[in-house]
């Protein structure tokens, strides 16, 4: 069985590029496929050149190997096991940005082809990128493949076994060619081969296999309605190719048994004639023992023995040799001029004896017939052989036998040479019949696709039904004003809304011009009609509706003011919101205007702003400063005096907090009194201090109060400051001058009660004097 599977080592190569060729077609038909995960288009890349990498080493068995042709073998092998990198390092990029980028194959590379090199040479280099990027590459894509089987809704199982497919087929990488190091150095290819009787190739070719047909049934499944079509064209596209794997792997054997038998009836014809010259004279003559190399016989047969070698190409050893006691000897070794430069072991001696000659040698010599023994080992190399004996013409006895030595690597180049032609035809067919397989699928997907359209069309049709009838119950019902112009502005549809505007019927408007829906006073009073007067070049609708066609950009919240004339034939000025959308409708561009009338309430919020610029000019005319905040402390308005205090403009205080206009330690005390006010309405009266933009401190009364909105919740409070710094100064300067008044008055009544105390004491003198 080993020797088979030897023989057919060629054609496992085909086998196992085939597969990888029919993978990489099967990804690039699954990558194109709308919302296609990334990764098939690498699986697709790494089919294609890992087949082109195992075609090439098929092409190195017949035609022989080179280190030009290593190098581009290798080369191809690391480019074909970087697509399972690229597959993981675009999934980890995703996840985690830049840390795993391009850059990460510069160390990669380098470890490979550094430490290869170091290790083995090219031969290094191929067992570290298997390991390296064959096998973790290539259970990192099986896990992204894995991983994105969980995000599928339906056929979770078809992405788990091409998974599981794949990481088998990486783990067999393991089994790299014999290295020198571990662990290549005893677990790789040979190990392999002697354990289980079988290559490991062909166990990679039914992988591959095995992948490419699963991938081409997840293909199916992806563009085919039909799932049962589907398992189907899986098992003829398998079925097929495996009979014409199977025949071309007959017909390739028959066609190497043929050449085998016919390198040997030519290889055995040239030694017969060699064989016919030799003179069995000569022969007689010799002893079989060194001192043979004196002899002109033994010089004269090894001349001719020189020759044979020389002349036939192939040829590396031709002997004679005899037979004595049993044992095989040789009478002379020689090999062609060619080979003696790099010979590794000398030929043999005159009477050395052949100890490790091949079985059949011996009976070549008991029964006298030719044959052609090999492949065989012996302490020379590996060798097919075919052995003639020299028959004595006289006594018709073999009195030595010829023996004509070809390489078993050229021998085997021969026969895998003329093993590539059925492979090559095997190659066609197969080639061939993917072809048709492949235009047979696609025929059947465009008949499908247009099956398919049809349904699709259908339900379409019927959805669009429903669509417009649901549109028109739309249009109709909704609560705006809707108008549907072409691209010359004429009236496609509108409904009941527009119509009431103006007091217009459908029919009096339809295809014609927008302004005769809106009643327009330039349609009604002039005989040119709308966009025919001087004034229709400034209409509003108008300019925003050219704007459209031009741009196709649409308008939002758009203001404009109308004078319509009414059905009891008066002029009214309405306000309308326009927001216009631009549509396409038969290739053709439209616009789709959505018209609610808001004169009523921009009659209103014109009353507000009136109200509003009354209230400021009140507000500008109290000679104290005014203010008011809503509930979050925020300042919504004020007049010019308190604008001028803070020395900004009214507009920069609104929307700022006091926060803003007055330093933190003011600023908090006078929050802490707007919550205590914001919790209930009520109003509160109390004197600080502020400070002006002149930087005076100034003393003022706060009058504030709290006010309710609609609701009946606080919504803000208003305060008024009353400036008293000058009414405090007066107050003090009087209070000083009653104060000085006061010790004056006092000093003037002590002053007088003095003087009565004096004329008392001068009274009572008197009195003291006038009784002495």
């Amino acid at each position: 069985m080993r020797e088979f599977f030897i023989a057919q080592m060629d054609y496992i190569f085909f086998v196992y590029g085939l597969s990888f060729f029919l993978l990489s077609i099967t990804s690039f038909f699954l990558s194109r496929v709308r919302l296609a995960q990334p990764f098939w288009k690498w699986i697709a890349f790494f089919g294609l050149l890992h087949g082109i990498t195992e075609w090439m080493d098929m092409l190195a068995l017949s035609m022989g190997d080179s280190v030009s042709f290593k190098i581009v073998r290798t080369t191809l092998l690391i480019l074909s096991f970087l697509c399972f990198v690229e597959i993981a390092r675009e999934d980890a990029e995703k996840r985690f940005g830049q840390i795993c980028g391009l850059w990460i194959y510069a160390p990669l590379l380098f470890i490979t082809l550094d430490g290869g090199w170091t290790l083995g040479g090219l031969t290094g280099i191929n067992i570290l990128s298997r390991y390296i990027f064959g096998v973790v590459g290539g259970l990192l894509a099986a896990r992204v493949i894995i991983i994105s089987a969980a995000n599928e809704k339906d056929d979770k199982q078809s992405f788990a076994i091409i998974a599981w497919v794949l990481s088998c087929y990486v783990v067999t990488q393991y089994f790299a060619p014999k290295g020198t190091f571990l662990p290549a150095s005893a677990i790789n290819q040979d190990v392999f081969f002697s354990f289980l009787k079988f290559p490991v190739q062909l166990l990679r070719a039914i992988l591959a296999f095995t992948l490419a047909i699963f991938v081409w049934n997840r293909y199916n499944r992806t563009t085919n309605i039909h799932k049962l079509e589907t398992s189907a064209h899986s098992w003829v596209l398998s079925s097929v190719i495996l009979t014409l794997i199977i025949l071309g792997g007959i017909f390739t054997d028959q066609v190497g048994v043929r050449a085998i038998r016919q390198e040997k009836q030519d290889i055995l014809r040239i030694s017969q004639g060699f064989a016919a010259g030799i003179n069995t004279d000569r022969v007689k003559k010799l002893t079989g023992t060194p001192e043979d190399t004196a002899s002109p016989d033994y010089q004269r047969i090894k001349e001719q023995m020189k020759k044979m070698g020389d002349n036939v190409l192939g040829t590396r050893y031709v002997c004679l040799m005899g037979e004595r006691d049993g044992k095989i000897f040789f009478y002379a070794d020689t090999e062609p001029a060619r080979y003696e430069a790099a010979a590794l072991r000398p030929t043999a001696s005159p009477g050395e004896v052949y100890t490790d000659a091949p079985e059949g040698l011996i009976n070549v010599f008991h029964s006298g017939k030719e044959d052609v023994i090999g492949p065989y080992t012996d302490s020379w190399g590996a060798f097919i052989s075919s052995f003639v004996p020299v028959i004595d013409s006289s006594s018709r006895k073999v009195v030595a036998v010829l023996g004509s030595d070809v390489l078993a690597d050229d021998w085997s180049k021969n026969v895998d040479q003329h093993r590539l032609m059925p492979i090559f035809i095997t190659f066609l067919f197969a080639v061939l019949f993917i072809l048709f397989f492949l235009i047979y699928q696609h025929e059947q997907e465009i008949r499908q696709s247009a099956q398919t359209r049809e349904i699709l069309l259908e339900g379409l049709m019927s959805q669009l039904e429903d669509e417009h009838k649901n549109l028109e119950t739309i249009f109709d019902s909704a609560q705006v004003g809707l108008l549907l112009v072409d691209s010359q502005l004429k009236v496609k549809k509108l409904n009941q809304i527009v119509l009431n505007m103006g007091g217009q019927d459908f029919f009096s408007v339809v295809d014609q011009q927008f302004g005769d829906a809106l009643s327009c006073i330039q349609t009604k009073e002039t005989e040119e009609g709308c966009g025919k007067t001087a004034e229709c070049k400034t209409c509003p609708v108008r300019s925003m509706a050219e704007m459209i066609l031009k741009t196709g950009q649409p308008v939002r919240g758009a203001e404009v003011s109308r004078i319509i004339h009414t059905p009891s034939g008066e002029h009214k000025l309405v306000w309308l919101q326009v927001n216009a959308t631009p549509i396409e409708i038969k290739h053709e561009r439209h616009i789709l205007f959505s018209l609610e009338n808001i004169t009523e309430r921009r009659e209103i919020e014109n009353g507000r702003q009136e109200t509003l610029r009354r209230l400021e000019t009140l507000m500008d005319a109290m000679p104290n400063a005014v203010f008011y905040k809503d509930v979050r402390g925020v300042f919504q308005g004020c007049n010019k005096i308190f604008a001028e205090i803070h020395g900004v403009a009214r507009q920069d205080i609104i929307g700022k907090t006091v926060f803003d206009l007055v330093p933190r330690e003011l600023a908090e005390k006078y929050h802490a009194g707007d919550l205590k006010l914001m919790n209930s309405p009520s109003t509160e009266i109390d004197e600080g201090k502020v400070q002006f933009a002149d930087g005076t401190l100034r003393d003022v009364i706060f009058n504030r109060a709290s006010f309710v909105g609609p609701d009946g919740k606080v919504a803000g409070m208003v305060g008024v400051m009353v400036d008293i710094t000058e009414r405090k100064k007066a107050d003090e300067l009087e209070k000083k001058r009653l104060r000085e008044f006061e010790v004056f008055y006092k000093a003037s009544v002590g002053r007088e009660e003095r003087i009565l105390e004096l004329k008392k004491e001068v009274e009572r003198l008197k009195k003291e004097l006038e009784q002495k």
